[in-house]
């Protein structure tokens, strides 16, 4: 699926089509649907990766730091997988923030 993300800038129906059915069906490898699943949001289509976004930027403002560091790691390491690389080093910053301040450690 990456190799797609890389030779195409845009997807065609079909293409999407077949994306789609990867991304939506429980029976195959979790690492799989989300790879395609980013390539559904680079050509435009959201609808797999909106949920995970919301539900990961809500754990971002927990009260517990290390929830909030996982948190920023599973943000940045998604909207890099989304290719948002400035929204990916934003959440990177705010980690490295929380490790800074003291408020978690990496042990």
């Amino acid at each position: 699926v990456r190799a797609v993300r890389d030779v195409f800038e845009k997807a065609d129906a079909d293409l999407l089509a077949k994306l789609n059915k990867v991304a939506g069906a429980s029976y195959e490898d979790d690492a799989l649907r989300s790879e395609a699943s980013y390539a559904l949001a680079q050509f435009g289509e959201r609808k797999f990766v909106e949920a995970q976004l919301a539900a990961i930027e809500k754990a971002t403002q927990s009260e517990e730091a290390g929830q909030r560091a996982e948190a920023f790691q599973a943000l940045a390491e998604l909207r890099y997988n989304l290719r948002e690389f400035s929204a990916a080093a934003a959440a990177y910053e705010s980690l490295l923030a929380l490790l800074d301040g003291g408020s978690i450690s990496l042990e």
